[in-house]
């Protein structure tokens, strides 16, 4: 019993870990697709890409902890919709859900 017990915390600690941390996503491959999406590979779209991917992810990794948790999963999953991960559309949906929810607050429906 201790040990199912004990295998418990290390699995919810595990998870807590991985909550407080930015995913990764695979920025080149990204960027790379992205570059590559009218045919033959432009070099001012690829860097542009990676310079705005680096950005993004820069903003979030100092406040990722304080964005609610639902948020960060939802966001997460939308940013992979594209089959990569891109920390441009994760940062956008989760300004978007958290602007949402301040409004949502706010709502009530009148009859």
């Amino acid at each position: 019993m201790r040990a199912l017990v004990g295998a418990s915390m290390l699995l919810l600690s595990a998870g807590a870990g991985w909550a407080q941390s930015v995913p990764e996503y695979p920025v080149e491959r990204w960027c790379d697709q992205v570059a590559r999406s009218v045919g033959s590979r432009s070099e001012v779209i690829y860097g542009s890409c990676i310079d705005q991917e680096q950005g993004a992810y820069d903003g979030l990794k100092g406040r990722w902890a304080t964005i609610p948790a639902p948020a960060r999963r939802w966001c997460d999953q939308v940013a992979k919709a594209s089959g990569t991960g891109s920390y441009v559309i994760l940062g956008s949906c989760i300004e978007q859900e958290t602007a949402a929810g301040e409004q949502n607050q706010r709502r009530q429906f009148r009859r």
